[in-house]
């Protein structure tokens, strides 16, 4: 398991939060569409995660891959599924599900199953 991995997101829109949540994972998570997938099933990334309810506040985000969709693939974007992990995933989660509460787009199709 690779550990040590670290990236900046940042959300500009509720929309964008909720075209890539994923309520499905135990905990909360999002999907990361990325051009290269550089990441292995278990690999622990750090997050500083900036969501649009507060533009340039960075919020820390441990979080472990837990679905890959590969460059290759026939069914959508290629990118990692993440779960937040760690002290603060559960309040992390309900603000990730509060700015998709907010979203303007209702809509079931998203990046995401």
């Amino acid at each position: 398991m690779s550990v040590g991995k670290q990236m900046q997101l940042e959300f500009k829109d509720f929309d964008q939060v909720a075209n890539v949540y994923m309520d499905f994972i135990v905990g909360g998570g999002f999907f990361i569409p990325m051009a290269k997938v550089d990441f292995n099933l278990g690999d622990e990334i750090f997050i500083a995660l900036i969501l649009p309810d507060e533009p340039g506040k960075r919020h820390p985000a441990a979080t472990k891959v837990v679905w890959i969709n590969p460059e290759n693939s026939l069914k959508g974007k290629p990118g990692i599924g993440v779960q937040l992990t760690g002290m603060n995933a559960g309040p992390l989660n309900e603000r990730l599900k509060r700015c998709v509460g907010s979203a303007k787009k209702k809509s079931t199709f998203t990046l995401t199953m």
